[in-house]
């Protein structure tokens, strides 16, 4: 048995209501805290989320599937009374049927009856807990210094305003758009207050040693030569990042690594709970960071220096997600401290070579996630060690002279190597945003190890 069929569905919930990454991994987290949690009933595991309960039960060995499915179909329909979705109810009941008419499955509900009463009501108890923990007012406005001063995406800025770039006071919010994610960092913590304010310690450290003129200078340097490959490469990834969060791509990654290899199903268990408990704390010191500096990001920079510099990001002239990125500040890089959280765990529980982890991706779940595989690409699969980007776009077809564009990936640096050009090119964040996201997420990612996984 392993969890795909259950966590695609919440990728596929995530798709319908649009969640922006804030939210997206929340609800991840969610989903994969009250399954651990419910499982920890009939396992000893180590408690996850300041859960604690003392109720533990045997349960026989033939009826343990079942369970499994009953704890997630409960996660499933906790969900549901926040998201009303048509997707988790039409899964549920499909389920519930399926399950009603087997006698086994009725057989371990009559046999386990106060028991599943206790659970469920101690898992909806934790949920609404967490309904309160504060994600509803995240994304409320906040004061800007230069609250007045918004680029208008038609119109020419006025770059005399703007040449003292350092000054954080200086850049502009795009207009008509809110702020993501801005109270997010008041929601509540996983890891403890000292180990959260130390972490935050160090970044207010290390930015304060950050020339912003000087590494904008360095980064319009470093991108005024952009191959088409590498063009194709970013709109690939970014619709990626766009539809399904990069919380949801690494969730998506390990489903189809559980689902080519033989995993036990605590252990399954425990490593999605361990990845979305660490992807939803990294999530909040993210964007606590975010509106506690308020950094401005490459791109409002070089928009508004474009006639000095000669230069319009890919961003700009292939209207990709750089307007919501845009909508909050750049330091510390969302998509890297969140891709180091999951590379560090990837790397420390499955490897380091994703040539022999044997993720397999496959046409018709890209075809929702991605322009490229718009068409029947329904018998395309292929291992995320060689990822293959079919074009269509016949100019573009002509400039590569080629039908597909493969990406490489030997190791997981290599994939982050990918996203760090990504972010860099399409003038999303700095070389310091990203390096500082990596080093962070690296350091979650262990102190969540540590509390959680045993």
């Amino acid at each position: 048995m392993n969890l795909s069929y259950y966590y695609r569905v919440i990728l596929s919930l995530i798709l319908e209501k649009k969640l922006y990454t804030t939210f997206a991994t929340r609800t991840l987290f969610i989903y994969s805290s009250i399954v651990y949690n419910g499982i920890g009933y009939i396992v000893n595991v180590p408690h996850s989320d300041n859960y604690i309960s003392d109720i533990f039960f045997e349960i026989e060995d033939h009826y343990i599937n079942y369970y499994i499915e009953h704890v997630h179909i409960l996660a499933l329909s906790l969900l549901n009374t926040t998201f009303n979705s048509k997707t988790l109810l039409d899964f549920i009941t499909l389920k519930a049927n399926s399950l009603l008419t087997d006698d086994l499955y009725n057989e371990f509900k009559s046999s386990y009856v106060s028991e599943l009463e206790t659970i469920e009501k101690e898992l909806y108890e934790y949920y609404n807990q967490r309904e309160e923990d504060g994600w509803k007012d995240s994304n409320e406005q906040v004061f800007i210094q230069n609250y007045k001063n918004r680029i208008k995406l038609n119109l020419e800025s006025d770059t005399e305003n703007l040449s003292e770039l350092s000054n954080v006071k200086k850049w502009t919010l795009i207009e008509n758009k809110i702020m993501i994610g801005s109270k997010w960092g008041n929601v509540q913590n996983i890891l403890s207050n000292q180990i959260v304010d130390s972490i935050e310690n160090y970044l207010s450290g290390e930015y304060a040693k950050i020339n912003v003129l000087e590494e904008s200078n360095r980064l319009i340097s470093f991108i005024n030569n952009i191959d088409e490959e590498t063009k194709i490469s970013i709109k690939f990834f970014d619709e990626l990042v766009g539809k399904i969060s990069i919380s949801g791509i690494l969730n998506y990654f390990l489903i189809s690594y559980f689902e080519h290899n033989q995993i036990n199903i605590y252990e399954q268990i425990k490593l999605l709970n361990l990845l979305n408990s660490a992807l939803f704390q990294a999530s909040i010191i993210i964007y606590k960071t975010k509106y506690t500096f308020m950094d401005p990001n490459p791109i409002q920079i070089i928009r508004n220096l474009k006639e000095k510099y000669n230069y319009v990001p890919y961003s700009f002239e292939s209207n990709l997600n750089f307007i919501d990125d845009n909508c909050c500040p750049s330091f510390i890089s969302k998509d890297l401290t969140l891709l180091s959280v999951g590379i560090n765990i990837f790397k420390n529980f499955l490897g380091n070579n994703i040539q022999c982890l044997n993720i397999i991706l496959y046409g018709y779940e890209l075809n929702e996630l991605s322009s490229f595989y718009l068409g029947d690409y329904s018998n395309l699969k292929f291992n995320l060690s060689n990822v293959v980007i079919p074009i269509q776009n016949l100019i573009q077809k002509e400039k590569i002279q080629k039908d597909n564009v493969n990406l490489f990936f030997e190791t997981w640096d290599d994939l982050m190597d990918y996203f760090i050009k990504i972010r860099l090119i399409g003038g999303i964040e700095n070389t310091y945003s990203n390096k500082l996201g990596i080093i962070i997420g690296n350091e979650i990612s262990i102190y969540i190890t540590d509390l959680l996984y045993k």
